[in-house]
């Protein structure tokens, strides 16, 4: 199960990695795409940005209060360290949001 789960989560952020480098590229961020280049680990000499820290440490949701907990944290460290607007978070949020809930 852990193995399992540890790689959907690689798949996850491989997928939203990129989905985000291409959507940075096509509104022109340079600043954000320039902090993703400068903050990425030296040693990764396959990529060109790193969006997610390194690691995986899956942990069991038990319940709707703990995913509700869940995504308000990652939503919200995303919004206070990523210099950017939340119009533009909105967007790339999939519609999971705290305020509007998952759609």
């Amino acid at each position: 199960m852990a193995l399992r789960l540890s790689k959907e989560i690689a798949s996850f952020k491989s997928y939203t990695a990129h989905y985000l480098i291409e959507y940075l590229k096509q509104q022109n961020a340079r600043r954000v795409l320039e902090q993703l280049h400068f903050f990425k680990k030296r040693h990764k000499n396959d990529r060109e940005h790193q969006v997610w820290e390194e690691g995986c440490h899956p942990e069991e949701i038990q319940g709707d209060a703990m995913m509700l907990r869940k995504i308000d944290y990652v939503y919200n460290n995303l919004l206070a360290t990523i210099p950017w607007s939340g119009a533009m978070w909105s967007k790339l949020s999939t519609g999971v949001t705290p305020a509007r809930g998952i759609i």
